[in-house]
């Protein structure tokens, strides 16, 4: 049977038509396997960012929390204090039950709380909320001190005018502290119920001491101002029944409190405070204060004021270490609710993500093996087993990202040594006087403080410019500047390598010499002399310019006494300019020797 050469075109053709449809199926398969994994990967990654997000709120919400309520009651306790020390010395007006010494040691309290109330920010990167917090207790300590003093006034005030001045300035104080109080205490974000019943507490405590506080400020003036007597006996009154009416609230907080925090005796004490039976007896006692003024009329006042004082400091410390255990409760929570989360994101992870993305990895293999051997069908090779060339291709791709590796390593590496060099380069010109290119001072003390001890002893010279500042008054501070480049020029020709030497300072120059005997030191330095005498510095259109060094030299057994060393060759300098300049002159302890050019046995 015979094929035609269209039929077998036709064929052909349809066959191309059949590899073109399988290969782009497979496409369609292989971009839908990519889409499902990065859809599926993100609405993963969405769930665990927003879960974990809402756990670290919840602990730093927590810690927050934490925080304010531990520097409330630090607020609390100055506050307190504060007004306890205002009560005992106006209590002082009216009885002598109150001694000096009590109101000293309420005075040191004050103090104590008050300096450790105001604490810095832990650090640099303190939250707002302990910024803020650090200058409202900055206010509140200025307040508390500035209540303390005008109470001492108040104790020696002399006259009503005074008096009644220095009451007015108490209330302002009082006022400014309760405000700061209460604004620290309604700006926080604690919103539950057992916070609410713990904010509820702080407040009723908050009112106790300000009640009481008013109560005694009240009774002063029944006892001390004929004016306001009668004025003052109503509005102890009206005290009395703010009193009686806080035991509702006080039976409120009990009745709602967790069975953890059951009342105890302390807090019946509170509620016997705060009893019909005992606001009767304010009353009786406030009649007594009208009808006699004396001191043991007020000791019924006194005896309450007292114990409700500690009665509401018992109470509210109560709800203090609740607030804070419940808090602590909640940051343990909070925070095995983070590391739950994280250890969720692991576990699907290693059982979710990472089985999808092999399998994907898988089909795309296959999917790339299969286009491969497509494209070898249409192309007419038949030769389509399976080979190893995917294998080859990862290799290549690791092989590649290898080179890139070392690519990169060998680029940080010449970064390094770029940077290494100009470290080198900025030392280099930290130690070298950027004028005369030669050590300077700080570089030749450093040099100095490494030489062993084996060197020892050496000679220490310093070398002064004669008549320097006439060379840059007359010539001008360009040919100074000449003249010290081409003296250190001539140093670094005329000393051996192995010679520390530097500008000392201005003119000044110093150089330590290797030590065999005084002459030989001398005549060294009397080279270096000698030579700058030969020195000549060109100036155009004028004659040129020479000039010369004095010298002095001391003996160095070691660098510990390099400073005494100096001195003394600073004195030898001096000896030098003092016989006239340009010569060489070495300290002795029997006095100064100067260099003799025709001593050559040294």
């Amino acid at each position: 049977m015979f094929i035609t050469p269209a039929l077998a075109a036709s064929e052909t053709f349809n066959e191309l038509l059949e590899v073109l449809k399988q290969k782009t199926a497979c496409m369609k398969l292989k971009n839908l396997i990519y889409i499902f994994t990065t859809a599926l990967v993100f609405f993963f990654g969405i769930f665990i960012y927003s879960s974990l997000h809402k756990a670290h709120v919840d602990f730093a919400q927590n810690q927050q929390n934490l925080y304010k309520v531990k520097r409330l009651r630090d607020l609390t306790e100055v506050f307190q204090s504060a007004l306890l020390v205002h009560r005992l010395k106006r209590i002082s007006f009216m009885s002598d039950a109150i001694t000096q010494s009590e109101i000293l040691d309420a005075e040191k309290q004050v103090r104590l709380h008050a300096d450790a109330l105001v604490l810095p920010p832990s650090d640099k990167s303190a939250t707002e909320l302990e910024k803020q917090t650090h200058e409202m207790f900055n206010r509140a300590k200025f307040f508390v001190y500035r209540l303390t003093a005008n109470d001492n006034q108040e104790l020696s005030a002399v006259g009503h005018l005074m008096q009644a001045q220095l009451d007015l300035k108490s209330s302002y104080y009082i006022t400014e502290l309760n405000k700061l109080y209460f604004l620290y205490v309604y700006n926080t974000t604690l919103s539950d119920t057992h916070s609410y019943k713990f904010i509820e507490s702080v407040r009723l405590n908050n009112r106790l001491t300000l009640t009481a506080t008013e109560l005694i400020d009240q009774l002063v003036d029944i006892k001390t101002d004929e004016v306001k007597r009668n004025q003052s006996y109503l509005r102890s009154i009206e005290l009395i029944g703010v009193l009686d009416s806080l035991r509702s609230r006080v039976d409120f907080i009990i009745a709602t409190a967790p069975d953890e925090a059951q009342p105890s005796a302390n807090i019946d004490e509170l509620l016997n405070k705060l009893s019909k039976e005992s606001m009767q007896h304010l009353t009786a006692d406030l009649t007594s204060v009208m009808q006699s003024r004396s001191s043991n009329a007020f000791d019924g006042f006194y005896r309450y004021i007292i114990g409700i004082d500690k009665a509401s400091a018992i109470f509210v410390n109560n709800s203090y270490d609740l607030e804070l255990h419940e808090l602590e409760k909640k940051i343990s929570v909070s925070r095995v609710q983070l590391y739950g989360m994280i250890s969720l994101c692991w576990l699907l992870a290693l059982f979710i993500v990472m089985p999808i993305l092999v399998f994907s990895s898988k089909i795309s293999l296959w999917l790339t093996l299969t286009n491969k051997n497509i494209m070898k069908l249409s192309q007419g090779d038949l030769d389509i087993s399976p080979d190893n060339s995917i294998m080859t291709g990862e290799l290549s791709a690791i092989s590649d990202a290898i080179n890139q590796l070392r690519q990169n390593q060998i680029e940080k590496r010449l970064l390094e040594t770029e940077k290494q060099e100009l470290i080198n380069e900025l030392l280099e010109a930290s130690s070298t006087d950027p004028l005369t290119n030669i050590y300077n001072r700080r570089k030749f003390f450093n040099q100095c403080s490494q030489i062993t001890e084996d060197d020892y002893p050496l000679a220490f010279c310093l070398i002064d410019i004669d008549n320097f500042k006439r060379l840059n008054d007359r010539y001008g501070h360009d040919v100074g500047d000449l003249a010290l480049i081409a003296f250190s020029q001539m140093l670094e020709q005329s000393l051996p390598k192995s010679t520390v030497y530097c500008r000392y300072g201005g003119e000044e120059f110093a150089i330590l010499i290797k030590y065999e005997n005084m002459q030989q030191s001398m005549r060294i330095i009397d080279v270096v002399r000698h030579r700058t005498e030969m020195l000549s510095i060109a100036i155009p259109n004028k004659p040129s310019v020479g000039f010369t060094i004095s010298c002095g030299l001391a003996r160095l057994d070691d660098y510990q006494n390099i400073n005494h060393s100096i001195k003394q060759a600073d004195e030898a300098l001096y000896y030098s300019k003092k016989r006239g300049k340009n010569q060489v002159s070495f300290y002795s302890p029997n006095g100064f020797i100067s260099f003799d050019a025709n001593d050559k046995n040294g």
